[in-house]
């Protein structure tokens, strides 16, 4: 099901024999989403029939990649029940993990989540899967499974979810988007360079001469009478000499390199990144618990979350 916003930017759609459907959506800038919806057999292995539909979805699953990877700008995402985990490798079903892995595309909640523990789909298994190419990996923010609660109906399936950048879908957002991105201290860059003490190339003979060196000019600029520190200003320029000598110091014994001034941002760039998406995951999780809870209290269910739920959720919460 798609929403009438999306149905605006319905440009193909192609069906096999009701298990797969492929929609194409156009976008700004000649973008495409690509998004396939599978449905593979169960239990294959045994049954030549089941196996035969295997085959031919698998065969149309590569004509539907090979044509997304000869698109320009194809956003493309393949979803669904794949009837198969990731190590079963003699499954009929499975040479369609191995045709994604093959072409690049990638696990979704595998990319975005270190750990899979709570990310079964259906029993203590996963067989329902979404897959991204790298162009679609770039525009996503966040995989995880979430379950149905029993008021909507009955299954014995999780859902997987995705999230997407906004900006993908309007591209009007992102000129402000690259906007709020420059103002942010880690993402700012420059071509101005500094200098970076080498500490790990100094010797224990070296530490001697730096140690020696610093008694004697502490002692020499600051053992004389005791200053009459009796203002801010006074502070200041007693602070500033101290900082001035120490600087001095390591230039002087301290081995140098010339490095970007982005460089120890560049560094921690990804670790900043993490901790905006954790934020954003977070409360989006909350959102989530809290709609469950006034579903349950609008239509007066007896519907208590489970774990499933809310393992995402922190006890604090």
């Amino acid at each position: 099901m798609i929403t009438d916003k999306m149905e605006k930017h319905l440009q193909h759609t192609e069906f096999l024999e009701g298990r797969i459907i492929n929609f194409i959506f156009g976008f700004k800038k000649s973008k495409q989403l690509n998004m396939t919806c599978c449905y593979l057999p169960s239990s294959p292995k045994n049954n030549i029939t089941k196996s035969k539909i295997s085959a031919t979805c698998v065969d149309k699953l590569n004509k539907l990649i090979t044509k997304s990877n000869n698109t320009k700008n194809s956003y493309a995402i393949v979803i669904g029940d794949f009837n198969v985990t990731t190590k079963n490798k003699s499954d009929p079903n499975y040479p369609s993990i191995r045709l994604f892995k093959n072409n690049g595309y990638k696990d979704m909640i595998k990319y975005h989540q270190e750990f899979l523990d709570n990310n079964s789909t259906h029993n203590m298994n996963r067989i329902d899967y979404h897959f991204g190419n790298t162009y679609l990996l770039e525009q996503s923010i966040h995989s995880y499974t979430q379950s149905i609660p029993q008021s909507f109906f009955n299954t014995d399936h999780n859902i997987v979810i995705t999230l997407l950048e906004k900006t993908f879908f309007d591209s009007r957002n992102k000129n402000l988007f690259d906007k709020f991105m420059n103002v942010l201290p880690f993402n700012k860059r420059n071509e101005e360079t500094k200098q970076c003490f080498k500490y790990d190339q100094m010797t224990k003979e070296s530490w001697f001469s730096y140690t020696n060196l610093s008694r004697s000019t502490f002692k020499k600029r600051f053992s004389k009478e005791p200053q009459q520190i009796n203002n801010k200003t006074s502070l200041n320029r007693q602070w500033d000499l101290f900082e001035k000598t120490l600087i001095e110091l390591k230039e002087d014994i301290i081995p140098q390199k010339t490095i970007n001034s982005n460089t120890s941002s560049n560094i921690d760039l990804l670790l900043e990144l993490r901790q905006m998406n954790n934020h954003v995951i977070l409360l989006y999780q909350v959102k989530q618990f809290l709609n469950l809870k006034h579903i349950k209290i609008r239509f007066k269910l007896n519907f208590t979350p489970t774990l499933s739920t809310l393992h995402n959720i922190p006890q604090h919460i």
